[in-house]
């Protein structure tokens, strides 16, 4: 790590490992069978062209590479790569969907004091822990808008 990086130490690396652990995700999408309407979609090739067809790779793409090219140097111009990392906010869908398949299968297994046989209780509480997870993403996006102003406003005083 050099002295030109804008980012504090301890989160630089936690950075770079996020950034590493999302490169990895996408060399994993290409081993990863397709649900199509007919099952499951498992040759190579297929599973290649609707991933370049898809959103997902361009979005991995564009908030991934620039940042490992760059490792965060300050100048403005590859500073402004940084806030491609808001492309990340797509896997909520991704993480919701799985979240909502994992919870359909609890059967007969009591969660938080709500059994599944009660599917509008278990429904509920998968609508919750899905609105919970959106909120904090937000939440999360608004912070670093906030820091960034601030951060912004120093630079002109």
């Amino acid at each position: 790590m050099t002295d030109d990086v804008w980012i504090p130490h301890w989160n630089y690396y936690l950075e770079l490992f996020v950034d590493v652990t999302l490169l990895v995700n996408v060399f994993f999408t290409f081993a990863t069978a397709l649900k199509t309407p007919d099952g499951w979609e498992g040759k190579p090739r297929a599973i290649a062209l609707a991933y370049f067809k898809s959103f997902y790779f361009y979005a991995d793409i564009l908030s991934t590479v620039p940042c490992l090219i760059t490792m965060y140097r300050q100048e403005t111009f590859i500073f402004a790569f940084y806030y491609l990392r808001v492309l990340r906010l797509y896997y909520i869908d991704r993480v919701s969907e799985t979240i909502t398949r994992y919870i359909g299968k609890l059967k007969g297994i009591t969660l938080c004091g709500l059994k599944s046989t009660q599917s509008h209780s278990f429904d509920v509480f998968t609508r919750l822990f899905i609105i919970l997870a959106y909120l904090m993403s937000i939440l999360h996006v608004l912070t670093c808008l906030w820091i960034w102003i601030g951060n912004a406003s120093y630079r002109f005083d």
